[in-house]
C-alpha cells in the first residue's frame, strides 16, 4: 500500500531567513537598551555629596564654641548652589 501524498499549497517555512530576523531583532533590542541606560545617565543630576564623619571628640576639638542649650528649630536652606541647614538654639550656658 502506498503512503498518503499530503498536498500543501502555502510554501514551506524558509528556516534560513529566521535565525537572520532573530539576529535583527536582537540587535534592535539591544541597541534600544543602551540607549535607553544611557539616556537615564545623562538625566540624572550630577551633584555631588560629601559627608564626614566625625566622633564627639573629634567635634569638640575643631569647634569655636561649646556650649549646653536645646535646638529651637532646624531649617533646610539654600544660597545659590549651596544647601545648607540652619540651626537655632537657646544657650543654657
Amino acid at each position: 500500500m502506498p503512503a498518503p501524498s499530503i498536498r500543501i499549497d502555502e510554501p514551506p517555512l524558509r528556516l534560513s531567513r529566521l535565525p537572520r530576523l532573530l539576529r535583527f531583532r536582537a540587535a534592535i533590542f539591544g541597541l534600544l537598551a543602551v540607549v535607553f541606560a544611557g539616556s537615564l545617565l545623562v538625566a540624572a543630576p550630577a551633584g555631588a555629596t560629601r559627608i564626614v564623619h566625625r566622633n564627639a571628640e573629634e567635634l569638640a576639638r575643631l569647634a569655636d564654641r561649646i556650649f549646653v542649650g536645646t535646638c529651637l528649630s532646624a531649617q533646610e536652606r539654600r544660597r545659590g548652589d549651596l544647601f545648607f541647614t540652619e540651626y537655632v538654639f537657646e544657650v543654657e550656658e
